[in-house]
């Protein structure tokens, strides 16, 4: 894993324990192995962010990928494997952990995770 610049790697020593293990989890289990896993956004402190998940925190709960060098169609395999595996907040089932937008800067996946975030198996 790489940080596109060192904010986002100070960023990432204060990321809550699940945005961990669900980063460790796409990492480990998903991204392809062929490709650079970049993080280009943690947490965000400007007039210009339009939502608290990159500004809650710390711990922080929500991060961003670079995935232009990546078929838009393998990240989107990957944000399947990583919702399949999470659910962000048992209590709104329509709320995702990974997100493939273009959210004005260009797409991006993004992760983001809740309080009440688990994995699905605990929930079955």
């Amino acid at each position: 894993m790489a940080f596109k610049n060192v904010r986002a790697l100070d960023d990432w020593h204060e990321a809550g324990a699940m945005m961990r293990e669900v980063v460790l989890f796409m990492w480990e289990e998903a991204w392809p192995t062929d490709r650079d896993l970049i993080v280009t956004r943690i947490a965000e402190r400007t007039p210009e962010q339009k939502t608290e998940v990159h500004t809650d925190g710390p711990p922080h709960r929500a991060i961003d990928f670079r995935i232009w060098h990546a078929p838009l169609q393998t990240v989107q395999r990957v944000a399947d494997k990583v919702n399949a595996k999470f659910i962000y907040d048992p209590q709104r089932p329509a709320m995702m952990v990974a997100i493939v937008h273009d959210a004005g800067s260009g797409n991006h996946l993004h992760i983001q995770t809740h309080t009440n975030t688990v994995l699905r198996e605990a929930v079955a």
